[in-house]
């Protein structure tokens, strides 16, 4: 059996047969203002392969990006084709950390007696490897989306690299363009040769590419005179990193240039099959140095921040989040502008503010490192390295960059000394608070797991965090067991845990001294078989910079909302976020006043996990904690908290709700009833009814509501203009108005329950008996099964509203699910107005509408108008792309007719069937339901009577 290649030959041997045929990945010309439509992706990750899998997954030939493991398409709900054979990819391990040795081989110790440790290259490199399909291999993957048009200045963006990198460019007369590592300069030809500014940048950076080659940047052997081996080499990185880069900017790649270096790329790769591995790496280095130049000026603006201002890279994704701002951009290079406080600013071309947020962080996380490393000597001044709790957010950086951490484990500081126990102050200090507080002298204890005031510094200024007791004397009992339970088993937990401060990249070493993790305080410990000898390093008191304390998932849960564009904090409904598992409404960031268009839910069992959307921008998000666990104690704690919390809401709502049924019971004191139809009334084409008020003017129409038990609750306010509102802080829920008055409705033979007062009253004057108006779609239920309650023997006719528009716009109909509901619910029976075909039906003549058509519609609508107010500026083509998907006259016209029949006042007054169409359908449906109603009756007095029968007791006959 023939042996299996080493995956290098397998890719140098495929490279070989395209270089020959002038198809290998970097020998395609791209076309400029395409960013990242080349470069191959793992959809599930969200980033790209680089180095010699990029080259090995673009020479398979797919015009589809996305590759993924097998497991990643199954757990996206997907299938690898029976028979699709995968592509290998490979990673490698080139370095780890070792115990350093002295000249006898015994460990060097530092000036604790500790093991130094040191970054060894590993003779024999280790390799993992991973077999990847293309989505074009796979079933149940939606369709590549369209690539997103280029939104910024793919020129600007390369001018500004070139400016920031520092290199002596010159122009000449000509057509060469070169790097000369003599004098370290490149030259270029005039501008006004070449064809487009773009092939002025490509050329530019690809000479860029070999500049960083430079002894005092890359140190990359530049030494060989052109047409040799080691001139083809160079060659071959610079373009390889020249396709990397074209493809990210946007501004196209031309290997026109270069096909002279094919002949000897293709004897390099046969002699020496490994050198595409040895040139992809490279590639991918003189990519990221490139790259680094775009933050460069950011970056310096950061050195020079004040002490107080941490940078991005100091701070964890969650404090980034919250501090940070996203910008959309429009007529720019860039997509969104995320700003930090006045001294950073960076853009990203991410999908989403979120998403722009999560980008910009990674990034300057990941440059931080890059400056570290001695590649990066002489870009800029070095930043400061990331912290401990930022690098465990990024464990793929802290493995990029084993070299940028090296030093971190011998630069501790260990000479701080603890501030003593006695004296210390303890505070509450709410997560989102924690900045001010430190700001203000305030420092973490581990072991209390709580802030305090050091000794020496005011305490004024910390006042309003003083701890107070947390047993409020009103509190209920089932509360205060759980927070004393609490309590004392957090006592217990901390007087026999001694918590440490284990860095990150420290944690094997402390974990192989015995300490262990506490899931709940986020910390390590003491174990009880632990070296304490070797954890003394990691006791608080001798490290001088630690993390903070970690986030409860309530606090998670509340970036995440904020995060999204959801209110959190105290409102009429509570405390938000309640993690009580329930659904809850707040408004959001931009949101009309009143208006609750977000909706979350958050849980703590298990794993705390929720769900967040906002309604406006329609950002939907699923939330788990980080990793965060309740101990059964703390859940309960909350839980109980949660509760109180709830009944205590409970009890003010009732109050409000009572005052409000007292002050419109006065209210109606003042007004009169209607004599004359009022403006509203008249628009109705209606009757006035006895029950409904109006002021004096006989302008407003008031609709009182009442429970089943005849008690005023809150009163519905029309406007002239048909404008409707209800008393403020009112009970609404199973409270109703009957057409007709109280008395009328117990007298009725039916009860026929409609949405709104104008539809009950054109179903009262319909049937000639009362009928009952719920208000709307969502308070038929309610009110349907508080009056099958009531009167038990009357039988229940829900005159729903037929929706139809709203299917094609919104996706669904909800006054015909909401009438049918409630119908199900008390043994009903629900109805909605027929009209002729042409009245509520959508010509089949017309392109169909569908919920995304008519939001596309809106958002072009929007954006035109703004337009034309000069709010904004329209790019290229824009205009009639978003022209082209407005809704054309004759849709919208006959959504309007749709719209305006839909109910049975629609019917009466807007449909050519008029009220005798109302009298029909009304008249046959309360037919039909008092027959089943009498049979029914009739079938119950039968068996009533049967089982009378059955129970007289029989005569016997007497014998004898």
């Amino acid at each position: 059996m023939e042996p299996k290649k080493p995956f290098h030959e397998v890719v140098a041997e495929k490279l070989i047969e395209q270089l020959k045929a002038g198809t290998a990945p970097w020998q395609k010309p791209w076309e400029p203002g395409q960013p990242n439509a080349y470069l191959p992706f793992n959809p599930t990750t969200g980033k790209r392969y680089k180095g010699i899998n990029a080259i090995h997954l673009m020479a398979q030939g797919r015009r589809d990006g996305r590759w993924m493991t097998y497991k990643q398409a199954d757990a996206v709900g997907a299938q690898v084709r029976k028979g699709e054979k995968g592509t290998p990819v490979q990673y490698w391990k080139f370095s780890e950390e070792q115990d350093k040795l002295d000249e006898n081989g015994r460990p060097v110790l530092d000036e604790k007696g500790k093991p130094v440790k040191e970054t060894v290259m590993l003779e024999r490199p280790r390799v993992f490897f991973a077999t990847v399909f293309n989505a074009e291999q796979i079933d149940g993957l939606p369709l590549l989306q369209p690539l997103k048009e280029q939104t910024w200045n793919a020129v600007e963006r390369a001018e500004h690299i070139l400016k920031a990198s520092g290199a002596k460019i010159t122009h000449a007369p000509g057509d060469r363009a070169f790097y000369r590592p003599s004098t370290d300069s490149i030259t270029l030809p005039e501008r006004g040769q070449f064809p487009s500014s773009d092939r002025y940048y490509a050329t530019a950076l690809h000479e860029l590419g070999h500049w960083t080659g430079h002894e005092s940047r890359l140190g990359r052997d530049l030494a060989h005179p052109f047409g040799s081996e080691g001139y083809a080499k160079e060659e071959l990185r610079a373009e390889i990193a020249s396709m990397i880069v074209g493809d990210e900017l946007g501004i196209g790649h031309d290997p026109g240039q270069h096909a002279a270096y094919v002949g000897s790329w293709i004897k390099v790769l046969q002699d020496e099959p490994l050198e595409v591995f040895r040139a992809a790496a490279d590639a991918e280095k003189i990519h990221d140095y490139v790259m680094a130049f775009e933050q460069k000026q950011v970056q310096e603006q950061d050195q020079q921040q004040a002490e107080d201002q941490r940078p991005p890279h100091e701070m964890t994704l969650a404090e980034f989040i919250t501090q940070a701002k996203t910008e959309e951009l429009t007529n720019h290079g860039r997509k969104w502008n995320v700003t930090l406080g006045d001294r950073y600013a960076a853009f990203s071309d991410a999908d989403s503010p979120q998403a722009a947020l999560a980008d910009v962080h990674w990034a300057a996380v990941n440059n931080a490192l890059f400056l570290n490393t001695p590649e990066a000597a002489g870009i800029s001044r070095k930043p400061t390295l990331p912290p401990p709790a930022v690098l465990a957010e990024y464990p793929d950086l802290v493995a990029q960059y084993p070299q940028a951490t090296e030093q971190e484990n011998k630069m501790q500081a260990l000479d701080a000394k603890a501030d003593q126990a006695s004296g210390r102050t303890y505070i509450n200090v709410p997560f989102k608070e924690k900045n001010e507080a430190k700001q203000l002298g305030a420092r973490w204890d581990r072991q209390q797991q709580s802030w305090y005031v050091p000794q020496g510094v005011d305490a004024a200024p910390f006042a309003k965090w003083a701890q107070v007791d947390a047993m409020a004397a009103g509190e209920p009992r089932s509360v205060q067991q759980a927070q004393g339970e609490t309590q004392k088993l957090e006592q217990q937990t901390q007087q026999a845990r001694q918590y440490l401060a284990v860095p990150y990249e420290q944690r094997n070493a402390a974990k192989a001294a015995g300490a262990l993790w506490d899931k709940a305080a986020k910390s390590w410990y003491v174990g009880p078989r632990a070296d304490a000898a070797k954890l003394e390093r990691w006791k608080p008191e001798n490290v001088q910079a630690q993390q903070g304390p970690a986030m409860t998932p309530r606090e998670e849960f509340a970036e995440a909302m904020r995060s999204a564009g959801l209110f959190t904090g105290s409102n009429a409904q509570g405390d938000h976020p309640i993690m009580d598992g329930m659904r809850h409404r707040v408004p959001v960031e931009g949101g009309k006043k009143g208006a609750l268009d977000g909706f979350y839910v958050g849980h703590l069992d298990g794993h705390p996990a929720g769900r967040i959307i906002n309604n406006k921008t329609g950002v939907d998000i699923t939330w788990k904690s980080k990793g965060y666990a309740l101990s059964d104690q703390e859940k309960a704690k909350l839980q109980a908290e949660a509760a109180e919390k709830l009944a205590q809401r409970a009890v003010e709502q009732e109050r409000a709700q009572e005052a409000t049924a007292q002050r419109v019971g006065q209210q109606m004191a003042n007004l009169v009833p209607i004599e004359q139809p009022t403006p509203y009334l008249k628009a109705k084409g209606i009757q006035a009814h006895a029950g409904v008020m109006t002021d004096r003017e006989g302008q407003k129409t008031y609709v009182p509501a009442f429970d089943v038990e005849g008690k005023q609750w809150t009163m519905q306010y029309i406007q002239e203009d048909g404008t409707k509102r209800f008393a403020k802080d009112s009970k609404k829920e199973a409270c109703f108005h009957p057409v007709g008055g109280m008395d009328a409705l117990v007298a009725a033979p039916a009860l026929v329950i409609s949405e709104g007062y104008a539809t009950a009253a054109q179903v009262a004057e319909a049937v000639g008996h009362a009928t009952v108006a719920a208000f709307d779609s969502g308070n038929l239920e309610a009110v349907a099964k508080a009056l099958h309650a009531k009167f038990p023997d009357k039988p229940i006719i829900i005159a729903g509203d037929d929706d139809r528009h709203l299917v094609m716009t919104h996706g669904n109909n909800p006054g015909r699910e909401k009438a049918d509901a409630a119908a199900l619910a008390v043994g009903g029976k629900a109805i909605f107005p027929i009209f002729s075909p042409a009245e509520n039906n959508y010509p089949r003549d017309l392109p169909a509408i569908t919920p995304d058509s008519f939001k596309a519609h809106l958002r072009a609508e929007q954006r035109l108008a703004d337009a034309a107010a000069g709010k904004v500026e329209l790019a290229g083509d824009e205009a009639a792309k978003l022209k082209a998907s407005i809704l054309s006259g004759a849709q919208i016209a006959a959504l309007s007719t749709m719209k305006q029949h839909t109910d049975f006042n629609d019917l009466a007054h807007k449909s050519e069937l008029g009220i005798e169409g109302v009298k029909r359908q009304i008249g046959a449906a309360l037919s039909q339901v008092q027959r089943e109603e009498q049979q029914h009756q009739e079938q119950k007095h039968i068996e009533k009577k049967q089982q009378q029968l059955e129970q007289r007791p029989r005569r016997v006959a007497r014998i004898g």
